[in-house]
């Protein structure tokens, strides 16, 4: 008796270059597994599997086209996480992490932002991701972060409010654009605007800066006269005390 094999020709084109695959067959239906190994990083390759079914594994299926072909694609699926200027405390690359230990990845931390979710694209135009367990591929997730914003405070020496500038982003360089401090003379001193109490520098958190002041001793004029208003002396810039 001769035998009748059963041909099945099947091209399957994968996004990945290496697989071990597994064959399961049954009297009415086939099962194929392909697994895909985690270390794999090629794209855009073919798999090309040819089924040759045994006559004696199907003989119930006459015509190879009513067969049931079952194929499972057992891909890993890993997430890559990506600081997007952001760093961790372990300095530890997280690259090809399990979906299982996605969740436990501590968040990065950028200096004068604020930790704001992942993306799938680093813009943030892409799909925001919160729970990893809904990723059906590898994929690389970007962390999204918002700008801090702090107040800065311009005062005069004696506590007066000049300005008041809001929602100063972090790394800016503030600036005063008010009219310039004043201070009003007394009798021993003039005063004069010497710049602020601080150094302007970019904003890292809430800041005030207080008006400083300079001073010169006033100098006034002391006149001498006789009893009938005859002038006996002038002394002109006679500093005050």
């Amino acid at each position: 008796m001769t035998k009748r094999k059963v041909s099945l020709a099947l091209v399957i084109s994968l996004i990945f270059s290496m697989f071990s695959n597994s064959i399961i067959a049954s009297a009415e239906s086939l099962n194929i597994s392909l697994n895909v190994p985690e270390n794999n990083t090629a794209t855009n390759k073919s798999l090309n599997v040819k089924l040759v079914i045994p006559e004696k594994q199907v003989p119930s299926v006459p015509d190879p086209t009513t067969t049931n072909l079952k194929i499972t694609l057992n891909i890993p699926v890993t997430v890559t996480f990506d600081g997007n200027g952001g760093t961790w405390d372990d300095s530890s690359e997280k690259a090809n992490v399990s979906l299982t230990e996605a969740t436990s990845v501590e968040n990065p931390t950028y200096e004068g932002y604020t930790f704001n979710g992942w993306n799938t694209k680093a813009d943030g135009t892409g799909e925001t991701v919160s729970d990893f367990s809904s990723l059906t591929e590898k994929t690389t997730v970007y962390a999204m972060w918002t700008v801090n914003k702090y107040t800065v405070t311009w005062k005069n020496w004696n506590g007066d409010v000049l300005e008041t500038d809001e929602n100063v982003e972090y790394g800016t360089m503030p600036s005063y654009d008010g009219t310039e401090p004043t201070k009003t003379a007394d009798a021993q001193d003039t005063y004069i605007f010497n710049g602020w109490d601080n150094e302007i520098s970019e904003v890292t958190g809430n800041v005030t800066y207080t008006a400083t002041f300079s001073n010169t001793v006033n100098k006034y004029t002391v006149i001498w006269k006789n009893w009938n208003g005859d002038v006996l002396e002038t002394d002109e810039n006679v500093e005050y005390g």
